[in-house]
C-alpha cells in the first residue's frame, strides 16, 4: 500500500475555510446536487457558468491543493477497489 500524501495546510477555498475535502462532504454535495437540478434550465445554464468562471478566480496554490486533494482522493478509491483499472492501450 502507498504512503498517504499530506498536503500542506492551506486555504483550500477563496474565503480561506477549508473543509477537509475537495466537495465539503457527500452529503453537501448530494444536496446542493439536488436543489441545482431543480432550477429552470436557464437557471442551471446560469450556475453551471458562474461556477465554472470562479475556478479562474483561484490562486495558483489554491488550484494545485485542490488537484492535490482529487488525486488523493482517486488514489484512495484505487487503493481500496471501488474504480476498476484497465490496462493502458498501446
Amino acid at each position: 500500500m502507498r504512503k498517504p500524501y499530506a498536503p500542506k495546510p492551506g486555504p483550500a477555498s477563496r474565503n480561506g475555510s477549508c473543509s477537509g475535502s475537495l466537495y465539503g462532504g457527500p452529503n453537501q454535495l448530494r444536496k446542493l446536487t439536488s436543489e441545482a437540478l431543480k432550477l429552470a434550465p436557464d437557471a442551471r445554464t446560469k450556475l453551471a457558468q458562474a461556477l465554472v468562471e470562479s475556478l479562474d478566480d483561484l490562486s495558483e496554490a489554491e488550484s494545485e491543493h485542490l488537484w492535490v486533494e482529487e488525486a488523493v482522493r482517486r488514489d484512495e478509491q484505487v487503493d481500496a477497489g471501488k474504480v476498476p483499472l484497465r490496462p493502458a492501450v498501446r
